[in-house]
């Protein structure tokens, strides 16, 4: 439930901003509807939200009282030879500032893709317009994803920092998640605590984020205080069992890595744009439609180093 909280928040986003940058004040206004979807390949629940433009009587867009969801629309999913269909809900909005209805959405159930498939959606609006895109899922395919040169166990024989190193597929962008895995005495749940991949020199976590490089560098005393961390909110070692750390890594497809390129390499703190065109790969349409899948890299501790430092 968590992971489809922000994924509605994040498609509210989505929508906020393609909504908004294509309105003049100085032309005539004209309605844009716009189609958000994210395919995603570790899930089984996928979402897509559709919304139109709209024109403030003031200056303030939030003083727009007038939900702009798009209801009742029939959206088609096309995948492996066979049609899907999406069917409409909604849930209580997290914030109502702005809008107060229900935040409206459409969900297909039980649909998760496979790597390097071309997803294709068509959305027909009771107004006769209709929406369209295609996506396809990144090939990750191989057990030589990960590099070589990765640190498969931790610490790293030589130098203050772990590697970890995967295949440059030269259009993706990739959103890296570490964590260290632990367990608690008598207690068999999986628990994680997440890893920065450095300290600042103030002392704050510098953690993993969207990036166009195949690596991330782990900084040897990060894993330190994140160990020290642990130790401190459960007061005794001997209740840990520190496992492993984990990479999940989220490999997106061209046009979500072109959009947050766009959004998150395309400007420096120097830089001002008026200008930003919409991003958009819907015909008929604004919006994003896109996809990623998931893989996972393991690095062990290795043999004794746990133990020095006082773990089971």
């Amino acid at each position: 439930m968590k992971k489809i909280i922000i994924l509605v928040l994040l498609l509210i986003t989505f929508s906020f901003i393609s909504c908004n940058d294509s309105i003049n004040q100085y032309a005539p206004f004209t309605v844009d509807y716009v189609l958000n979807g994210i395919i995603r390949g570790d899930s089984t629940y996928q979402i897509v939200t559709i919304t139109r433009s709209y024109q403030p009587d003031g200056p303030s867009p939030s003083e727009y009282k007038d939900d702009p969801s798009i209801t009742g629309a029939k959206i088609e999913l096309y995948y492996d030879n066979q049609v899907y269909y999406f069917r409409d809900s909604s849930v209580a909005r997290v914030d109502t500032t702005h809008f107060n209805s229900p935040f409206r959405f459409y969900y297909l159930k039980n649909f998760k893709p496979v790597i390097n498939k071309t997803i294709v959606i068509k959305a027909y609006l009771q107004n006769g317009k209709i929406l369209q895109s295609e996506t396809k899922t990144p090939n990750v395919s191989g057990y030589s994803f990960f590099d070589r040169a990765s640190t498969y166990a931790f610490p790293p024989d030589s130098g203050g920092y772990s590697y970890i190193i995967w295949d440059d597929l030269g259009r993706n962008a990739y959103a890296p998640n570490l964590n260290i895995n632990y367990k608690i005495k008598g207690d068999s749940t999986l628990y994680k605590i997440l890893l920065p991949l450095s300290y600042y020199n103030d002392g704050s976590p510098e953690y993993a984020k969207i990036l166009r490089e195949n690596y991330i560098r782990i900084d040897t005393n990060s894993v330190l205080k994140t160990l020290d961390l642990l130790v401190k909110k459960y007061k005794d070692k001997s209740e840990l069992t520190i496992l492993d750390i984990t990479l999940d890594l989220l490999v997106l497809d061209e046009y979500l890595s072109a959009y947050y390129s766009s959004l998150l390499f395309g400007l420096n703190g120097f830089t001002i744009r008026i200008d930003d065109p919409d991003y958009t790969n819907i015909k008929g349409g604004l919006g994003i439609f896109g996809s990623y899948v998931r893989k996972q890299f393991t690095t062990t501790f290795k043999d004794g180093y746990l133990k020095r430092l006082g773990f089971q």
